[in-house]
């Protein structure tokens, strides 16, 4: 089963950010700090699974300020490229693949990949692609890369 997913996945970053052209971050190297339970990726990934119906709302998730139960792991950052626009600085441009599990109060358990790009400056570089792994492989939101829209 992991290997269908991983296949998929492989397939949905080549479709929507292209493929992994860059170089991995070293383990030395300072990546932007784009990942983790309160960033932007979880919290639109989160909101993605409430558009789509998988999770009733907020509620489910949150006791308050929160969360019933919500781990994250980065799992990958690569640098992609470089932006810079209208008031934008130059700026290194890194793709993210962050893992996180989220479990509703009412018991269900999720698994969830978030796909985008992010700089030191900004970590909403790209739109995000979200992947739900468990308890059934679904794609809610594809994503698009800051740097093909520059082409």
């Amino acid at each position: 089963m992991m290997r269908k997913s991983a296949a998929v996945l492989s397939l949905v970053l080549t479709s929507f950010f292209g493929a992994a052209q860059g170089v991995p971050a070293k383990p030395s190297e300072k990546v932007p700090l784009c990942y983790g339970p309160d960033r932007w990726a979880t919290r639109v990934a989160l909101g993605h699974m409430v558009d789509a119906g998988l999770i009733r709302d907020s509620s489910s998730i949150y006791r308050g300020d929160t969360p019933y139960s919500l781990t994250t792991a980065l799992l990958d950052s690569y640098k992609v490229g470089v932006f810079s626009g209208p008031e934008f600085p130059k700026s290194d441009v890194y793709q993210q693949i962050e893992k996180f599990t989220v479990k509703t109060k009412e018991g269900q358990l999720y698994e969830v990949m978030t796909i985008t790009e992010a700089t030191f400056v900004e970590c909403s570089m790209a739109h995000l692609a979200t992947v739900v792994l468990t308890p059934e492989f679904r794609i809610l939101q594809t994503g698009k890369s800051i740097l093909k829209e520059k082409k």
